[in-house]
């Protein structure tokens, strides 16, 4: 199997694996509730905004107790929350696959 075969199949395992599952079904759960995707993806926007100032050293305290409160409103939804914590285990996914190329592409 050539590197784009096996790219291929991690991708087709990946899409195939229980995180990707839940997180297609939390997400379009989330999606019947138009205001509450409407605050999870703004609230998603905010916190990426909010992460990149801070590596610039531009850290604003009030952003971030803004934020806190806003996840935990979300949190309280049974909606946003699985659809947060399913995106936050798929992303460990991803990262975690991404760990094993690095180590991988460290020893070529």
């Amino acid at each position: 199997m050539d590197a784009l075969e096996a790219a291929n199949a991690l991708a087709e395992a990946m899409l195939g694996s229980a995180e990707y599952r839940e997180y297609i079904k939390a997400r379009d759960l989330l999606r019947t509730d138009s205001r509450l995707n409407l605050k999870t993806e703004e609230y998603k926007t905010a916190n990426m905004e909010c992460r990149l100032d801070a590596s610039e050293s531009n850290y604003d305290s009030d952003a971030e107790t803004m934020l806190s409160a806003t996840y935990s409103d979300l949190m309280l939804n049974e909606l946003s929350r699985n659809y947060l914590l399913a995106e936050e285990r798929l992303y460990g996914l991803i990262n975690r696959v991404h760990g094993i190329l690095g180590e991988a592409y460290g020893e070529i």
